[in-house]
Formats: structure tokens, C-alpha cells, sequence
């Protein structure tokens, strides 16, 4: 695995003479090829993520038992429809599929294309880049589009080339064997077109012509069925099984936690989300401060005022080291992310507090995670190079530092596309 923490040392050395090949010239043989030596490549690329100290796990874990199926990437519902359609145009039109990720890639151009000539382009993926798209909507949402179960077959998007090849053959094997009354009878051409990867129920392809960004009646009321009946325990399912069009409108994430209220199977999910990011986003407000000081970046002073302000507000509430144990437990966290944030919660609980601790402990982290030429803890100059702030947000002129939503601001656009075509149905 190329993110296993035993490679990346390896893997981050070997980069060094890969990029002076690629300066020199590189011969991709194939798509695949091309996207895993970028995704090599990208490793020894100094940027900031939303990972940078390794909590990704638990920020994902949580977000997952909220929305699944979604990506911090997606941007509008009809994706969860246009590359099912996309997909049954393309095996219905070919009959080879060697070329599939060009012919897929063909087929999503001419739907960026239709779509830049809407007045709705909100959320348009590939608006300007058009067919040079790094990464194109059917890998953004491919995922999802198999955890809501539109997708019935676990395969990836390079074993589709084959899969479609196999499907076709059986499918001229079966037509061989059929009489003329067979191929003559009402549902011959719906037996040949089911070929088991999109799931029944799927609206009808309206073209590129009539195509639309948002979902009309029958689209929205598709989708939810689909997210209800495949992960019916999801706070997404409890929105949309409510009716709860307001969660649409809300700003934050803890807005969404303030609304959802007390006495349901979420409450405490979400309180205890909210408690994370206000007591863990303190190591990367310091991470900051930190980079910020050893770089002779930004101004180092703000962020000693928003330090000061994280550790006046978790003074006020009861916070200890074990506080996220039983989360950490239920979904099956690793050991190294678990001891940080117990040894963070210590360090910061402590009276009086040791800076010497605190430092040490976010820059042990940091080499743990990264190859110490990297990490800007350890090496001046890449701290220098460092754009701040790095893995949170903040309020201009303002102490307030902001670190997890969980997905809410994806998922509130999903959400408000959904309750939009479901309003139209009501109104029909």
C-alpha cells in the first residue's frame, strides 16, 4: 500500500530520481499507468492536507456514520444518475471496451460541454478544465455511487474494461441460443440490457440535450430510495426520512448539531464529533504557530492570540484523555492516531501547561507521518515554503479557528438538490 506509513519512506526516496525522469520524459503505456505514477509523484509534493497530523481516520469515521457515500470532492446529486447513464451508453453503443477509460472520458466531456450551456452550473466539475480534468466525476463519486447501492457490482473503474467485455460475450452467447419467438417477445430487449452493474429502477436518460444539473421528481425520489434502503441507519437516511429540508439551510456543522437536538441515535455521535474538533483542532492551531515561528511566516503573534483563545475555551468545559475511547474502539481506529489524541488531551489538561510537551509531541507526530526532509517541524527551509494556514480555516480579524465539518458542507448541497426535486414532486 502506497500510504502504509512502513513504505512511505521508501517509496518517497525512489520519487527524487522519478521526478528527474519525468523531467527527461516519462511513456505512460497505459491510463492506469499514468495514474499511479501521479499518485507516487504527488507524495513528494510539500502541501498542506486535511491530514496533516494524521487524525484522518477518526474525521472520516465519524463523517461516514453521518453521510455515507459521500467525498469532500462531490459537489451536485445528479452525478449519482449521469454516470449510470453514462455507463449504460457506453455498452450499449460498443461492442469493444479496450478503450474504455477513453471512451468513458468522451463521454463525460460532452457532458461538461452540455452542461457549461445551462444557466444552472453550480458544482460544475470540469468547468474550465474541461477535458483535461485531472480527475473526472466518475472516480469522484464512483465510491458512493457503490455504497448507495446504484452500483450493484464491487468492482473498480480499470476493471470495468474487462468486466463489459466479459458481459457482452455472455450476452452474444445467450442470443445465439434464443429462438425468433424469444427475440421477438415484450421483455427481450430489457432482459439483454440488464447486465448487472446498474441497478433496477434507474429514470430514463433525458439526453444530453434535455440534460439538467438538478434532479426533477422521479431523479430525487430515485436517489432517496436508494440512500434510505442502503444505509437506512445514516444520519443522512434520518434527514431525508424526516423530511428535514431546514438541514439544507443550515451553515455549520454545529448548527446541524444544535438542530438535530437531544433524544435521538445521533445526539451523542454528533456532540461527541463537535467535542473532537473543539478540543483536537488546538494541535494544528499550534502546528501553525509553530510553522509559522521556525518559517518567519505570516504573522506568528495572531497565532499566539488564537492559541491563547483555544486553550481559554477548552478551560471551560471537562475534557480527559480516555473522553473518545469508546468511539475510537467502535470503529476500529489504530493505535498511533489514539495514543496522539489521548497524549494531546493530556498535555493540554495539564496545570500548569509544558509548551516543551506540547511542541514535542506535535513534532514527534509529524516525523511519524513524513519523511523528515518534509516535515516542517524538522527543516526550516520546507517550513518556509509553507502556505498558512495549514489543515484548518480562519476567520479574518477574528481568533476563531475552524478544523471538521464531517462532510455537512457536501452533504447539505446533495441534501438541497434532493429536497428541491422532491418539493417538485409534492407540487405536481
Amino acid at each position: 500500500m502506497i500510504d502504509s506509513p512502513t513504505n512511505r519512506k521508501s517509496i518517497l526516496s525512489y520519487c527524487e530520481k522519478l521526478l528527474i525522469m519525468i523531467k527527461i520524459g516519462w511513456v505512460f503505456y497505459s491510463d492506469e499507468h499514468r495514474k499511479d505514477i501521479e499518485t507516487i509523484v504527488s507524495l513528494s509534493k510539500d502541501k498542506g492536507t486535511l491530514d496533516e497530523l494524521g487524525l484522518g481516520s477518526i474525521r472520516d469515521a465519524f463523517a461516514n456514520k453521518f453521510f455515507p457515500g459521500t467525498t469532500t470532492i462531490q459537489t451536485r446529486a445528479k452525478y449519482f444518475l449521469i454516470i449510470p447513464w453514462i455507463l449504460n451508453d457506453i455498452y450499449k453503443k460498443n461492442v469493444e471496451f479496450n478503450a474504455f477509460r477513453t471512451l468513458l472520458k468522451i463521454e463525460e466531456v460532452k457532458v461538461i460541454n452540455s452542461l457549461k450551456q445551462s444557466e444552472d452550473q453550480d458544482g460544475l466539475i470540469g468547468k474550465e478544465a474541461g477535458e483535461d480534468l485531472q480527475r473526472f466525476p466518475s472516480s469522484v463519486y464512483w465510491s458512493g455511487l457503490k455504497k448507495f447501492d446504484i452500483l450493484i457490482t464491487d468492482i473498480s473503474l480499470s476493471q470495468m474494461s474487462s468486466f463489459f467485455s466479459r458481459q457482452k460475450n455472455r450476452e452474444s452467447f445467450s442470443q445465439k441460443r434464443l429462438t425468433k419467438e424469444d427475440k421477438l417477445s415484450s421483455d427481450f430487449n430489457e432482459t439483454t440490457e440488464r447486465y448487472y452493474l446498474v441497478c433496477d429502477g434507474l429514470p430514463k436518460y433525458p439526453g444530453l440535450k434535455d440534460l439538467k444539473f438538478q434532479l426533477d421528481g422521479n431523479e430525487a425520489l430515485f436517489l432517496k430510495r436508494k440512500i434510505l434502503e442502503s444505509q437506512p441507519n445514516s444520519l443522512f437516511a434520518y434527514i431525508l426520512r424526516g423530511n428535514h429540508y431546514k438541514v439544507s439551510e443550515l451553515s455549520s456543522f454545529k448548527d446541524l448539531v444544535e438542530y438535530i437536538g437531544p433524544g435521538n441515535a445521533f445526539s451523542e455521535y454528533l456532540h461527541s464529533a463537535l467535542l473532537f474538533d473543539t478540543v483536537m483542532k488546538g494541535c494544528y492551531i499550534r502546528y501553525n504557530m509553530k510553522v509559522s515561528e521556525i518559517g518567519g511566516i505570516d504573522n506568528p503573534e495572531t497565532w499566539k492570540d488564537r492559541w491563547a483563545f483555544y486553550l481559554e475555551s477548552i478551560s471551560k468545559i471537562n475534557i480527559s484523555p480516555g473522553m473518545f475511547n469508546d468511539y475510537f474502539t467502535e470503529f476500529g481506529i489504530r493505535r498511533s492516531p489514539r495514543e496522539f489524541c489521548r497524549n494531546w488531551i493530556s498535555a493540554v489538561t495539564m496545570k500548569p501547561i509544558n509548551p516543551n510537551i506540547i511542541d514535542n509531541l506535535i513534532k514527534n507526530r509529524e516525523l511519524t507521518l513524513k519523511h523528515r526532509e518534509r516535515a516542517r517541524l524538522s527543516n526550516p527551509a520546507v517550513a518556509k515554503k509553507a502556505e498558512l494556514p495549514i489543515s484548518i480555516s480562519v476567520e479574518q480579524n477574528s481568533q476563531e479557528v475552524h478544523y471538521l465539518s464531517y462532510r455537512f458542507n457536501v452533504a447539505r448541497k446533495l441534501l438541497s438538490d434532493l429536497f428541491i426535486g422532491l418539493n417538485s414532486t409534492d407540487n405536481a
